[in-house]
């Protein structure tokens, strides 16, 4: 299976919809897919390869952050298949 280094960051845009962006370690565009719920974003990052633990730190902290205010997560390498089953296809 085929991975990518990928750098993950979470938003939550003015519509109040929450966005996981998953980028390329050395390109400056990456992929996005926005989810209406807390429990959809979570279920996500976990697939992703995240500790339960550390998605519930970053959640939390983005209810507090401002809107469209990044969170980053470690960076980490995410297989291709993953992404592309979370509809991630420009990753």
């Amino acid at each position: 299976m085929e991975g990518m280094i990928a750098e993950v960051l979470i938003n939550r845009n003015k519509n109040g919809l929450i966005e996981v962006s998953v980028l390329r370690k050395g390109m400056s565009s990456g992929a996005v897919q926005t989810y209406p719920t807390t429990e959809e974003a979570k279920a996500t990052l976990a697939a992703l390869g995240f500790p339960e633990a550390l998605i519930n730190e970053r959640i939390r902290a983005l209810w507090q952050a401002p809107v469209d205010g990044l969170l980053r997560f470690p960076e980490s390498e995410i297989q291709d298949e993953i992404l592309r089953s979370h509809g991630f296809k420009a990753a």
